[in-house]
C-alpha cells in the first residue's frame, strides 16, 4: 500500500507539473473591470480612431504581450512570455509585435525568435536568431524578414528566409558594409552638436549600422533603417540594388509608407518630430519637441497615425491633431516636453529610460 501511495504521489506531482507547464502558456484573459487600467488615459477624443492595440510590455518587471482597450487604457489579453527564454534580459533591445490576419501575434523576443501566438496561448516558435530585435515581418503567410540591429560591421543586419517547403528555406542576407563601406557623408546636420548621434556616426566595429526596422514592400523591396546611418532606404533583394535611399532625417525610426512617400521619426538632439515626406519630395516636420523617441508610427487610416514615444501611445493626424494619448504609470502625460534626452526621463519602468516600444492597432474605427 506504501508503494502505490508514493507511485500515486509520483503520478499526481507529474501530472501537476505537467499542467503547470501546459497552462503557463496560457494567455489570461482581464476583463477591463478586474485589473486597474495599465496606461492613463489623458487625451480621449471622439475623433480618434483606434479602440485596441497591442505591444509587448516593457514596463513591468514579467515579460509579457498585451492588448489594451484605447477608451480606459485597460489590459482585455495577456499572454505571459514563457520564463525559460529568459526574455527579461533582452527584453529593451528591440521587443516588438506584429498583428496577423487570423488574429495571432507574431512576438519578437530579442536575441531569442518570433514567436506566434494565437488567443488560446497555443504559441510555436517560427524563427530563431540570437541577433534578432527591433523588427520582423511576416508577409505571404510563411516568409519572413527580420533585423539584426546591434551587430558588428562585419556581419549581415538584415534576414529574409523564404520556406520553400516544409523542410527546405532559402535565405537573403544583407551586410550594410557591402552597399555604404563607410559612414562618412551620411551625418545629418543636426546630429553634429550633440552626444548620441556623434557616437552613432563613428565607425566603431559593434552596433555600426544599427538597423532598427525592415519590412517587406508590396512591390517586393525592402525597407530598411538605418540609424547610425540616419538613412533609410529600398532594396530589391534579387540584386541588393538600392532603388530608393533617404539621407535627411537625424536617427531615423519607423520609415511608414503613406500615399507615395513616408512618414518617419528622428532623434534630434531634443528636437524630435514627425517628418512627412511626401510623394512630390516635399518635406513637412510635425510635433516638433511633442514626442521623444518615437520608436513606433503605425497608419490607421486616413491621415491618422498610432504613435509610440518614450512613455506614451498617442493617436496624431497630418494637420496637427492629437485625438488620443495613453500614458505609462507614474508618467506625466506632457513629461517628454519638458525634457531634451531620454536620460532625463525618471526612471519608470523596467526597461527606463526608454520604456515604449512599438504599440500596434488590433482594432480601429472606420472613419
Amino acid at each position: 500500500m506504501g508503494l502505490f501511495r508514493t507511485s500515486l504521489l509520483v503520478v499526481l506531482s507529474c501530472a501537476v507539473m505537467s499542467a503547470q507547464a501546459a497552462n503557463f502558456n496560457q494567455p489570461k484573459a482581464v476583463a477591463s473591470t478586474d485589473v486597474e487600467p495599465f496606461f492613463n488615459v489623458s487625451i480621449n477624443e471622439p475623433t480618434k480612431l483606434i479602440q485596441k492595440y497591442v505591444l509587448v510590455d516593457t514596463y513591468s518587471k514579467e515579460a509579457r504581450t498585451m492588448e489594451i482597450e484605447a477608451d480606459s487604457g485597460n489590459i482585455v489579453w495577456q499572454w505571459p512570455i514563457p520564463k525559460n527564454l529568459k526574455a527579461q534580459k533582452k527584453i529593451c533591445r528591440g521587443a516588438t509585435i506584429q498583428y496577423m490576419s487570423d488574429d495571432s501575434f507574431n512576438v519578437l523576443v530579442p536575441h531569442k525568435g518570433v514567436i506566434n501566438v494565437k488567443r488560446s496561448g497555443k504559441n510555436k516558435m517560427i524563427v530563431k536568431d540570437k541577433e534578432i530585435d527591433h523588427a520582423a515581418h511576416q508577409y505571404d503567410d510563411k516568409n519572413i524578414v527580420f533585423a539584426r540591429g546591434f551587430v558588428n560591421k562585419n556581419d549581415h543586419s538584415i534576414t529574409q528566409k523564404q520556406f520553400t517547403s516544409s523542410f527546405n528555406s532559402k535565405e537573403f542576407k544583407w551586410k550594410p558594409v557591402e552597399t555604404f563601406p563607410t559612414k562618412e557623408g551620411f551625418t545629418v546636420k543636426q546630429e553634429r552638436s550633440c552626444g548620441a548621434p556623434m557616437r552613432w556616426a563613428r565607425e566603431r566595429e559593434q552596433d555600426w549600422a544599427h538597423a532598427n526596422y525592415v519590412e517587406k514592400l508590396s512591390n517586393g523591396n525592402l525597407l530598411i533603417s538605418l540609424r547610425n546611418f540616419s538613412t533609410f532606404l529600398e532594396l530589391n533583394p534579387e540584386t541588393s540594388e538600392v532603388v530608393y535611399k533617404n539621407n535627411t532625417i537625424p536617427g531615423v525610426h519607423q520609415p511608414t509608407p503613406y500615399e507615395g512617400g513616408y512618414l518617419a521619426a528622428d532623434r534630434a538632439c531634443g528636437k524630435e518630430s514627425i517628418h512627412w515626406i511626401k510623394s512630390d519630395g516635399t518635406h513637412v516636420k510635425l510635433f516638433t519637441g511633442e514626442f521623444l523617441t518615437t520608436r513606433g508610427i503605425e497608419h490607421l487610416a486616413g491621415n491618422h497615425f498610432l504613435i509610440t514615444s518614450a512613455t506614451n501611445v498617442t493617436e496624431i493626424s497630418l494637420d496637427g491633431k492629437i485625438h488620443y494619448r495613453a500614458t505609462i504609470p507614474k508618467a506625466n502625460p506632457v513629461h517628454e516636453k519638458s525634457v531634451t534626452s531620454q536620460g532625463d526621463l525618471p526612471p519608470w519602468g523596467f526597461c527606463a529610460p526608454t520604456v515604449l516600444y512599438h504599440a500596434v492597432p488590433t482594432s480601429v474605427r472606420k472613419k
